[in-house]
C-alpha cells in the first residue's frame, strides 16, 4: 500500500533535513525522536552513504499499512516496510 498523502509532507521534510545535515533542526522540531542532533549526525556518518532527496515514486513503491496499537482502543499507527524491488532502467 503506498504511503498515504497526509504523511508525505512530513516525511519529505524529515528526509530533506537529513540530506541537508540539519540535525539540530530535527531535534528542535521534535522530529529526531529519542536521539539528539549529535547522535543523529553520528548515525548518518556511520552509515557511510550519501543521502538523497526522496523521489516522488518512493511513496508509491513503499509498503505502508495501518496497524492497531491495542485491540479495542481505536488507536492506530502506520508502519513502513522496505520499498518493493524495482528493476533499474
Amino acid at each position: 500500500m503506498p504511503v498515504p498523502m497526509r504523511f508525505r509532507p512530513d516525511l519529505i521534510s524529515v528526509v530533506d533535513k537529513l540530506v541537508n545535515g540539519d540535525y539540530l533542526g530535527l531535534e528542535t522540531d521534535g522530529l529526531a525522536g529519542r536521539v539528539g542532533a549529535d547522535s543523529l549526525k553520528g548515525a548518518i556518518n556511520e552509515y557511510g552513504r550519501t543521502l538523497v532527496i526522496l523521489p516522488t515514486e518512493a511513496f508509491e513503491i513503499a509498503d505502508a499499512r495501518e496497524r492497531q496499537s491495542q485491540p479495542g482502543i481505536g488507536q492506530s499507527h502506520w508502519i513502513y516496510g522496505p520499498p518493493k524491488k524495482v528493476e533499474a532502467i
